[in-house]
């Protein structure tokens, strides 16, 4: 009677033991599982700011070329690059207009 008792004890701390070992099985699934959307969340908002900061710039080159383009029709001069102006464009201006060009039309990464 007493080694009955004894053994069903065995027997149920073997099962203990054994759902002990799954749940730490889960949890080590679920914390791996956590990790990674963790990390999936961080590079995500690392690329939202890559984006929302190349928006910004593109934003100022729009504006810059706007207020570029009203100062070119309020007091340009004749040049060869832009005859329907008939007035001449400084040079600095000239490579201020081609760079804001280039990076209005590059694309982004």
């Amino acid at each position: 009677m007493l080694l009955n008792e004894l053994s069903g004890l065995k027997d149920q701390m073997m099962e203990n033991l054994d759902r002990v070992i799954e749940r730490e099985q889960k949890v080590t699934i679920s914390k791996m599982r956590a990790n990674s959307l963790v990390q999936q969340s961080q590079q995500y908002g690392s690329r939202t700011r890559q984006v929302r900061n190349q928006m910004r710039r593109r934003r100022y080159c729009y504006i810059a070329i706007a207020i570029g383009s009203f100062i070119v029709r309020r007091i340009g001069v004749p040049n060869e690059n832009f005859p329907s102006l008939g007035r001449h464009l400084d040079p600095a201006f000239l490579d201020l207009w081609h760079y804001f060009r280039q990076v209005l039309t590059t694309q982004g990464p």
